[in-house]
């Protein structure tokens, strides 16, 4: 039921930019700057024909002033036409040289078509190490923010914040993300205590970067970022030098919360969870998802100052249903908590997240009703699998288990370990021994984020055909793409791949009365299986996969691994 595979906020998605700078010369004598700008080709970013820079040197400290129009560095062609374009699939990427003056620099690129603008980066450092620290994009959304540690050490970076909008259906007003010039903006960093030793600061007037500075201790997992001005707000995360993709050390024996689930394997994972200081609500967790949803009616003791919006609107398509869950983004923590006897004992509480709180649902037939009391929780990764034209907006800062503050500040390695009858919330030396484990692939549109894990299906013993899967505990049935043969027998599922099955199980096809797991239930509605032929393979396993393997996700090393029950 929860397996959501679209989400969207009231917006096309815009272009994609890369914006990087070469260190200054030390002569002080203009530097070559290669600047890369990369189109997502979409309804949103073909209309593209124009790109203009500005560069600038950073005064010495304080917010940064707009950018002056003396500061323009050059004028661009980007259109399908330019010979600086090339064309690779679903991108067109444009390259470009231009000189720029020596030192710190703000870099802000806008994009036009027919003089209106499409969207616009921000980017700027202090010195050659921190050239990548921020980038600013116009769907509302911190890019990535990389902190090279140590060579920023005692030295200051910036956060850039700048007036955001997107575009907006027909019918529906613009939505106004953060606009630096009309009010405050106040921007906050969580981490390990002393990574950032002022980890608030604010941008005000027509200031767009909130300054920091960096203390060069080392941080294991990603800081968040958030950004709030009045109702509107959004995140970012900040990744050590070797964030992902990076190697992985060995297990600590770090925190974890072990949770007793007897008959998830029918019945699916639960907790409690709290937003706001409202009373805990019961929730099923869904690892086809990401974002946490709450119904509106449930949050109406929330307290002003923990919850703040609404801010942006925005929508989540859920599968099998088709049902699309209408509302508005929140920031807020969320405290998780699980039943022990008669009492609820506390797991843990999120930084700062964004909780899509929801007024109404449409089901398919185009009938729309308030939400009832419900909420659910998306804990997967990898989610969706981008297409053109998709707004992507599953990025890690609104997954709770990785939000959590034990996480954010190093005590947790973030991750969790799925059984027929417990989870486990943090990976450590202990509760990885045994697994096997597969590299995952960067998402590289998501920074932190990992595609899905690689599967293998074959019908009736013949050739395998291989592609990606999702192990997702938010459903009973299963959803498969690929080539089906008549008759079909017999369907035997491998991951990673047939030379490593990790995961190896199969069943009768059409799934017999009584059948029991690893086959997914023969009384799921509206069918068992669901076929899609032909397309790229792609296997939703459904959560009774687990009656097969114990499933491990390691988000901070990028793998996942898989353990026969009983070993």
């Amino acid at each position: 039921l929860f397996a959501a595979c679209a989400g969207s906020r009231a917006a096309l998605p815009p272009p994609t930019f890369a914006l990087e700078r070469l260190d200054a010369a030390a002569n002080g004598q203009a530097a070559k700057v290669p600047l890369a700008l990369q189109l997502s080709v979409s309804t949103f970013a073909t209309r593209a024909t124009t790109l203009t820079v500005y560069a600038y040197p950073l005064p010495a400290s304080g917010p940064l002033a707009a950018a002056p129009p003396s500061s323009m560095a050059g004028t661009f062609d980007v259109s399908p036409a330019s010979p600086k374009c090339k064309k690779a699939g679903a991108v067109r990427t444009c390259t470009f040289s231009l000189r720029v003056p020596s030192g710190s620099l703000g870099i802000v690129a806008t994009l036009t078509a027919a003089k209106a603008t499409i969207a616009q980066a921000f980017t700027a450092g202090a010195g050659g190490a921190s050239t990548k620290l921020s980038l600013v994009a116009g769907d509302g959304s911190i890019a990535q923010l990389t902190v090279l540690a140590p060579a920023l050490k005692g030295r200051a970076f910036n956060v850039g914040v700048t007036a955001l909008q997107t575009e907006a259906p027909a019918g529906e007003s613009p939505v106004v993300m953060i606009d630096p010039r009309a009010r405050p903006v106040v921007v906050r960093i969580y981490g390990p205590p002393g990574v950032v030793p002022s980890p608030q600061a604010t941008v005000g007037g027509s200031g767009v970067t909130a300054p920091f500075r960096y203390s060069g201790a080392s941080f294991d997992n990603a800081m968040t970022v958030t950004a709030v001005a009045g109702n509107a707000s959004m995140t970012a995360q900040i990744f050590p030098q070797n964030g992902p993709p990076r190697a992985c050390a060995p297990l600590q024996n770090t925190r974890a919360f072990d949770v007793p689930e007897p008959g998830a394997l029918l019945g699916g994972f639960h907790l409690h969870a709290s937003v706001a200081g409202i009373t805990p609500v019961y929730l099923e967790l869904d690892t086809g998802s990401t974002s946490f949803l709450i119904s509106k009616s449930l949050v109406a003791s929330a307290q002003p100052g923990q919850f703040i919006g609404p801010g942006q609107a925005a929508n989540e398509t859920l599968e099998p249903s088709g049902d699309i869950e209408y509302g508005h983004y929140y920031l807020t923590s969320v405290t998780l908590s699980m039943r022990k006897g008669k009492t609820l004992v506390t797991l843990g509480t999120t930084v700062p997240m964004e909780v899509l709180v929801v007024d109404k649902v449409c089901h398919k037939g185009g009938t729309c009703n308030p939400k009832g009391n419900s909420a659910y929780m998306g804990v997967g990764f990898g989610r969706p699998t981008p297409k053109p034209g998709q707004f992507l907006l599953k990025a890690p800062t609104e997954n709770a288990f990785l939000q959590l503050r034990d996480v954010v500040t190093g005590k947790m390695h973030p991750g969790y370990v799925l059984r027929p009858n417990s989870l486990s919330i943090g990976v450590n030396r202990a509760n990885a021994a045994g697994f096997s484990f597969t590299q995952l692939k960067p998402f590289e549109e998501r920074p932190g984020d990992w595609r899905g894990p690689s599967a293998c299906l074959r019908f009736n013993g013949g050739t395998y055909q291989c592609g990606s899967m999702v192990l997702d505990i938010g459903i009973h049935s299963m959803f498969i793409t690929a080539a089906t043969p008549t008759p079909l027998d017999l369907i035997q599922i491998v991951a990673p791949s047939e030379r490593q099955p990790f995961l190896n199980y199969s069943f009768a096809y059409p799934v017999e009365p009584g059948a029991t797991p690893p086959a997914p239930d023969p009384n799921s509605s509206p069918r068992p299986i669901s076929f899609s032929s032909p397309g790229e393979t792609y296997v939703n396993t459904g959560r009774y996969a687990l009656a097969a393997a114990n499933y491990l996700y390691d988000q901070g090393c990028g793998r996942v691994g898989f353990l026969a029950p009983g070993k």
